[in-house]
């Protein structure tokens, strides 16, 4: 149990998020989603969940501030985000009133706001650090039983895919030293071809990682 703490999936950023692109104004809001998808790293700015395994017709643009209560905003670049589709459906149309935004009840923007320093995951259950931490987890029901269990099963697949990764390795290094000291041409041809497909498996299954964990 222990490794499996240090297989962190979920984490949110320690930093606010500075916008990469700045695409050319476009009619449609919806036009803009790929390029927030690879803006936000191909997850909800929310959960924090990765579109990897949940395919991105899961995810959608999102309003910051909502388009009926700022219709000036509903194509502007900066107000949109990339979320998942349960996110978005539960933020809906809220906006803070003054006596919420005095009292932190808000839903942070990782382009204003630290994430980490607002809410964290710890493990499969996402915690608030301070006051606007608890009420977001609250109004987007980012601890409900489905999600718990999905970001656990996330956790449990990365933590197996690092220890294949391990397996691989070792088993490449086992038949690199097999290939150097092999003097049988078609018995050095096959180490070889069990090499290169043992690579091919290694850079997919690594490359899924990178993309899980942000690594």
């Amino acid at each position: 149990m222990s490794n499996m703490t240090k297989v962190l999936p979920f984490r949110y950023p320690k930093s606010k998020h500075l916008r990469r692109f700045s695409p050319p104004q476009r009619r449609s809001y919806k036009a803009y989603k790929s390029i927030l998808r690879e803006e936000f790293y191909h997850r909800c700015v929310y959960c924090t969940f990765p579109d990897l395994l949940k395919g991105q017709e899961c995810f959608g643009t999102d309003h910051y501030r909502p388009k009926a209560a700022f219709p000036n905003l509903v194509s502007e670049y900066t107000n949109l985000f990339y979320a998942c589709n349960v996110c978005n459906s539960r933020k809906r149309e809220f906006w803070p009133s003054f006596e919420q935004w005095k009292k932190g009840h808000f839903v942070p923007n990782p382009c204003d706001h630290v994430m980490y320093d607002i809410m964290r995951a710890a493990g499969s259950v996402i915690e608030g650090r301070n006051e606007t931490g608890k009420f977001a987890i609250e109004l987007l029901d980012l601890n409900d039983s489905e999600a718990i269990q999905y970001r656990q099963l996330v956790i449990d697949l990365c933590q197996s895919m690092r220890n294949e990764v391990k397996r691989m390795n070792q088993t490449k290094e086992k038949l690199a030293a097999q290939i150097v000291g092999c003097t049988d041409v078609a018995k050095k041809n096959e180490l070889q071809r069990q090499r290169e497909t043992l690579e091919d498996g290694l850079q997919r299954i690594s490359g899924n990682l990178i993309e899980l964990l942000g690594e």
